[in-house]
């Protein structure tokens, strides 16, 4: 929960120079669940799913207190469900990651295709796409060739990270794993939270 307050507090803030979008502080916020999931289940010794899981409800709790409090503004119960249950997944998800990037979880290397580590891929570079967008565009004017150069840089520490912790030969993990990241991006952007990614052509 510490981890989540920080993080959340760090990403979001550095947002505030954007001109006003719920839509993308939603999606930052949002995405965070999944990178303390990560994070808290590499860093701690065993299974740590559950423990993700549980931190993220917890955290998403005291969210929506944080917006009753302090903003005044009353949570629906139908957005006060859909934010736990997202909360629940995707902190689950992260956390599994987290297991398969700390080894807890064996992937048989001798498989053509490790998909263990196509899902990793996967949810890692969906988190450092968006925040490569995102970040930068609120720290100064760096344009589209700067955003782009960001969100590029992102594939390829994601595919290092793949590649560096997975058993055996992952050259075609990475490579699916961005297929599937830049579907869920598109739609993220197209759809999802009707947030485009800031570039002017």
């Amino acid at each position: 929960m510490l981890l989540g307050v920080c993080l959340g507090g760090l990403l979001l803030a550095t947002l505030v120079p954007l001109p006003p979008r719920p839509d993308v502080a939603i999606l930052v916020g949002t995405l965070t669940f999944g990178l303390v999931g990560v994070l808290v289940g590499y860093k701690s010794p065993g299974a740590t799913v559950a423990e993700a899981s549980v931190a993220g409800v917890l955290l998403a709790a005291l969210t929506f207190a944080e917006i009753r409090l302090i903003e005044g503004v009353e949570p629906s119960l139908v957005n006060m469900t859909v934010g736990f249950v997202t909360a629940a997944a995707l902190s689950a998800i992260g956390g599994w990651a987290g297991e398969v990037l700390q080894g807890t979880y064996k992937v048989d290397a001798s498989q053509k295709l490790q998909w263990p580590w196509i899902g990793v891929g996967t949810l890692l570079g969906v988190m450092l796409s968006v925040y490569s967008v995102f970040v930068p565009w609120a720290f100064g004017d760096v344009g589209a060739l700067g955003i782009l150069l960001f969100f590029s840089a992102s594939f390829f520490i994601v595919a290092f990270f793949v590649a560096y912790f997975s058993p055996g030969v992952t050259i075609l993990e990475p490579a699916l794993a961005a297929i599937l990241i830049i579907v869920i991006d598109t739609g993220l952007a197209l759809f999802g939270f009707s947030a485009p990614f800031p570039l002017q052509w």
